[in-house]
């Protein structure tokens, strides 16, 4: 089964893929691409399905990586898949549930620190995402934010916790090598790399840009 559309900058979108073979994910593929003469995206985004994947799982699905590559897509490794067992989570799970909060305003009233969790799966929380303002960090704020984030949804029956972090690139304020250290020392593991892949020259607006 593959999920693919046309967007209105004339470029077809392969949103989601499944399939049991190499050779059934590779005529899919093929059926796909075959007969279209414009650019095409692979992986660009998040469908409902994927739980929020911005991309290929490109170790757990090295077939479709295989199958894409050798169809001349060019790969792009933009995102850490991580994952962290929760300590002690309640006995039921509130499937379904979501929470945004904004925590501790500073002194013009704007917070310092914001987070969205979500539990789409029985027993899977998602840290969707966490941030600082960057003018406030380095004072504890993250992490304090992140201890709340997963208390959350311990205490609504996530099991485990999944998040994304899109460190593509070192650079000003989309640094996330302190992110990911945060994250790693509260226990969270990388368990996979996600990747987008194109081929033919897409329009401006096609280029991928993380956030």
């Amino acid at each position: 089964v593959a999920a693919y559309g046309d967007a209105r900058q004339g470029v077809r979108d392969l949103l989601w893929l499944s399939a049991y073979t190499d050779e059934a994910c590779e005529s899919l593929i093929d059926a796909i691409v075959d007969n279209w003469s414009g650019p095409v995206r692979a992986f660009w985004y998040a469908p409902t399905v994927s739980m929020g994947l911005e991309g290929l799982p490109r170790a757990h699905r090295d077939a479709t990586h295989r199958a894409l590559v050798a169809r001349g897509f060019t790969g792009r490794d933009l995102w850490s898949y991580q994952v962290l067992n929760v300590t002690n989570p309640a006995t039921s799970c509130d499937v379904g549930f979501t929470e945004k909060r904004a925590l501790w305003p500073d002194e013009t009233g704007q917070a310092v620190a914001e987070y969205e969790v979500g539990i789409p799966y029985p027993a899977l929380g998602a840290l969707w995402w966490i941030e600082t303002n960057y003018s406030q960090r380095g004072r504890g704020y993250g992490r304090r934010a992140l201890y709340a984030a997963l208390g959350v949804l311990a205490r609504h029956g996530a099991h485990q916790v999944a998040l994304f972090v899109d460190d593509d690139t070192d650079a000003g304020e989309r640094d996330r090598r302190p992110a990911k250290a945060l994250y790693a020392s509260v226990g969270f593991v990388e368990v996979d790399r996600l990747w987008s892949y194109s081929r033919g020259d897409l329009p401006p607006e096609g280029v991928p840009t993380p956030s």
